[in-house]
């Protein structure tokens, strides 16, 4: 859970625009006047605001968590072109979280969100082609999903190639590899690359660690990680 709302509200925050205020509320922890504002660019029609609308009820911030209410104000925002929602109804389609399961419609929405390049939605096309949801499965796919995710610095799709090596899904098993991955990952707060990098580390040895942090050092230079993140960012 507490993974999941990071992912929601860095989404959110990074925005730019009318959200300012909204975020600067938030921050000084003046949830119900935040939640005013937002409603007020709902119900006008504004999309950034029914897609914040759809975060309150989502994490249940200011007011019950509702997950149907939820989905119904990223649907309107989907529809009306807001990426971080379309993408977060896509999860919602896929996990029946709140709608009715149907992954093939979730995967719809994630390649509108990926069109924009938002990268969460490179990672979750990643994540639907590695499982076979909505599509065929495909591992070349998902690795190039989650490739072009981690372009846009976002940590999970380090953790996601990390799995991928781990597992050898359509490659070659590459404990070193997949090591590198999981550091970078968990150097900049992935839950799940953290307890990795603890379980793999002591299999891999003083050596192998070596091995797989200069590879983490080469990845990071190639993947342009010290450069400016894109407005998903390199953070949870």
């Amino acid at each position: 859970m507490r993974l999941l709302f990071s992912l929601l509200i860095m989404a959110l925050l990074t925005a730019a625009g009318p959200a300012d205020d909204w975020k600067a509320l938030l921050k000084a922890g003046k949830d119900t006047e935040a939640l005013a504002q937002v409603r007020k660019a709902a119900d006008a029609g504004d999309a950034i605001g029914l897609d914040w609308m759809g975060w309150f009820y989502d994490v249940g911030r200011a007011v019950a968590a509702d997950k149907p209410k939820a989905a119904g104000y990223y649907r309107q925002a989907a529809e009306k072109g807001e990426p971080h929602a379309q993408w977060r109804y896509g999860v919602m389609l896929d996990t029946a979280e709140g709608v009715a399961l149907d992954s093939t419609a979730a995967m719809g929405w994630f390649r509108k969100s990926a069109a924009q390049d938002f990268s969460s939605a490179y990672v979750s096309m990643g994540v639907m082609y590695s499982g076979g949801r909505g599509v065929t499965r495909d591992y070349a796919k998902s690795l190039d999903y989650y490739r072009q995710a981690a372009k846009l610095h976002n940590v999970h799709a380090f953790n996601e190639i990390g799995v991928v090596f781990a597992a050898g899904e359509g490659v070659p098993p590459d404990k070193i590899e997949a090591m590198a991955y999981f550091i970078i990952a968990a150097a900049a707060g992935d839950d799940s690359a953290q307890r990795r990098v603890q379980a793999i580390g002591s299999e891999l040895g003083e050596d192998g660690m070596k091995r797989a942090v200069g590879r983490a050092n080469v990845l990071s230079k190639e993947y342009n990680l010290n450069g400016a993140p894109d407005r998903s960012g390199l953070t949870t």
